[in-house]
C-alpha cells in the first residue's frame, strides 16, 4: 500500500509541477537534460523513475529562477509580495506562494521582453525539508 501511495504522490506531482517546469525549460531550453515534452508524455516514460523525475524538476525549476533573477531588479521582491498581498486570502502559505508566481511571471516577461541580464537580484529564502515539501512549495 505504501508503494502504491507513494507512486500516487509522485504521479500527482508530475501533474502539479509539469506547466511550471514546462514553461522556465522553454525559456532556457538549454538547461534540461531532454527537452520538455507535454505532460502525457512526461507521465508515460519509462527511462527514468518518477522521484527522479521530480527531483530533476524541482532542480531545473530552481536553477531557471535563479538564472531569471539576472534579469530583474530588486525591488520585484516586494512588489510581488504586495500584489500577492492584495488579494483576499489569509492564508499565509497561499499568498507566499502568489507573491513568488507573481515574481516568475514578471522575471520571464522581463526576460522574454528583451532585458539585459544584470547582477542577480535579491529573492525571498525558500526552505523544504524533503521531496513533498519541495513540490508543495512549487
Amino acid at each position: 500500500f505504501s508503494t502504491g501511495a507513494r507512486r500516487v504522490r509522485l504521479w500527482r506531482a508530475q501533474v502539479r509541477l509539469h506547466a511550471l517546469w514546462y514553461e522556465l525549460m522553454a525559456s532556457f531550453p538549454d538547461q534540461p537534460f531532454d527537452p520538455p515534452a507535454s505532460l502525457a508524455r512526461e507521465l508515460t516514460r519509462v527511462d527514468a523513475p518518477a522521484d527522479l523525475r521530480v527531483d530533476r524538476w524541482a532542480a531545473d525549476i530552481a536553477d531557471a529562477v535563479e538564472k531569471l533573477r539576472h534579469y530583474v531588479p530588486d525591488e520585484l521582491v516586494p512588489a510581488a509580495e504586495r500584489a500577492a498581498a492584495a488579494r483576499e486570502t489569509a492564508d499565509a502559505r497561499r499568498t507566499a506562494a502568489l507573491s513568488d508566481a507573481y515574481w516568475i511571471r514578471a522575471a520571464l516577461l522581463a526576460k522574454e521582453s528583451g532585458a539585459t541580464a544584470g547582477p542577480a537580484a535579491r529573492v525571498a529564502t525558500q526552505h523544504a525539508a524533503d521531496q513533498d515539501g519541495e513540490v508543495a512549495r512549487l
